[in-house]
């Protein structure tokens, strides 16, 4: 099924990325997306697909509340489906970057994400932790309770999961 995952990649990112299209499509598209990914690992797949794909995703936080969990679900589906480091690390430095998101709410949504990365991946995650220090740094001094609360919460999962402190 590698062509037509590709193929399923390929036009979710043009939905995605045309502006005009109402929520429920974007949702449509996310579902397709999540559900591709769930039973198609990516084994042969441009590098410059997979990115612009994530980059089509990301900005749709702004677009509607209503999809965020479509959203992360879709991440989460990207994350896992790929045994590939190189894109394991983009997906999770893209995602990692919304932690400074002007909007509380997305920053504690990205936060909730990241733990699932955490408990989906286990171990693997530890390739990216490097890259999450700084951000999660920065979410614990972050000006809203809730975002720092959520981001304690998140280091006692990674404390947890990975069996050190």
């Amino acid at each position: 099924f590698g062509f037509g995952q590709e193929f399923v990649l390929l036009e979710a990112t043009r939905v995605l990325k045309t502006k005009d299209y109402s929520d429920t499509c974007i949702t449509a598209t996310l579902r397709c997306l999540s559900r591709v990914m769930v039973f198609n690992k990516i084994g042969e797949l441009p590098q410059d697909v997979y990115e612009n794909l994530v980059a089509a995703i990301l900005p749709l936080y702004q677009k509607s509340a209503s999809l965020h969990q479509t959203i992360e679900d879709a991440l989460l589906a990207l994350a896992d489906g790929t045994e590939n480091d190189v894109y394991w690390k983009h997906v999770n430095f893209c995602v990692l970057m919304e932690l400074r998101n002007p909007e509380a709410e997305i920053r504690i949504r990205i936060l909730r994400l990241v733990k699932r990365f955490v408990t989906s991946r286990r171990d693997t995650y530890m390739v990216v932790l490097p890259d999450a220090v700084p951000f999660l740094t920065e979410a614990l001094e972050d000006d809203e309770q809730e975002v720092e609360s959520e981001c304690k919460d998140l280091i006692q999962h990674m404390e947890t999961v990975f069996g050190q402190n």
